[in-house]
């Protein structure tokens, strides 16, 4: 989770449960009291009435950056497009509310499932890392691998972002109907799921 502290003049994250709190912008004068998260774009934004300007940063806080408005901002929300890590609705924070990103890495269960011939399969990630989902028979053959390279802090569940496998091996043959399962590796972390095509 993210906060605004207005009397230390920072922003603020930690742990949904409330453990592991980071300074990320310091000694800023933070009077418009809002605060925002583009999830997709691995940015947040928050507002400065005093110097009428939106700022923003990368979600760890480095590359602040000033966006002039010409007026006197006191809050702000994002509008986020269809193709985003999250659902296209207004991401908004101030002092009573605060937008939520996950601070677990997770593997979400595939869609459509069971599925002919193609499916997606979404996932979570609370830090940027190198992902690999892998595709494995039920006796525990590789099927396919999908690199997906270095990817950032985010939601990727729509179709464009989750994972797609085709229902190919990795010589462009169609497997056989049956249960497959697949394994998300993201640096450290591990999990793996079941899905099935019927055909």
């Amino acid at each position: 989770m993210y906060w605004m502290d207005t009397g230390a003049n920072k922003i603020q994250r930690a742990n949904l449960n409330g453990k592991n709190v980071r300074d990320l912008v310091t000694d800023i004068d933070i009077s418009g009291r809002g605060l925002a998260l583009d999830v997709s774009g691995s940015k947040m934004y928050w507002t400065d009435s005093q110097q009428n300007q939106v700022y923003r940063a990368n979600l760890n806080g480095s590359r602040i950056e000033r966006l002039p408005t010409g007026s006197r901002p006191t809050s702000i929300a994002l509008a986020v497009g269809s193709n985003a890590a999250v659902p296209a609705a207004p991401l908004a924070a101030s002092l009573n509310s605060a937008p939520v990103l996950s601070s677990e890495t997770t593997l979400l269960p595939n869609y459509p499932n069971p599925f002919n011939p193609e499916t997606w399969i979404p996932y979570q990630l609370a830090a940027p890392v190198d992902v690999t989902v892998t595709i494995y028979a039920s006796n525990g053959t590789v099927v396919r691998t999908l690199m997906l390279g270095h990817q950032s802090v985010g939601i990727y569940q729509g179709k464009g972002r989750a994972a797609y496998w085709d229902g190919r091996n990795a010589l462009g043959e169609p497997v056989a109907s049956g249960v497959y399962f697949y394994t998300l590796t993201a640096g450290e972390f591990s999990a793996t799921r079941k899905m099935l095509i019927r055909k």
